[in-house]
């Protein structure tokens, strides 16, 4: 695994969404376009909502300097 890292083979999962795909989602869901939701969008392109925030999570993370305008919704995490 070492070796195939040094020649730049990714190793893992292929991405569900590209980075301009991403890109294209955060739009969408800043301007929200016909009243679409969150899930709508997901669903256009063919993954569920927590991929689809996950995958947004991450593509902010890569670009150095800058923070999604898009945040997923948090629920109360208490514990009974």
């Amino acid at each position: 695994m070492e070796a195939a890292r040094a020649r730049g083979v990714h190793l893992g999962r292929p991405r569900k969404l590209t980075d301009k795909q991403c890109a294209m989602i955060e739009t969408l869901l800043r301007n929200r376009h016909r009243g679409q939701t969150a899930r709508q969008i997901a669903e256009q392109f063919g993954v569920d909502r927590t991929t689809m925030y996950r995958a947004l999570r991450e593509h902010a993370l890569a670009r150095p300097g800058s923070e999604s305008a898009v945040s997923s919704p948090r629920r109360d995490s208490k514990k009974r």
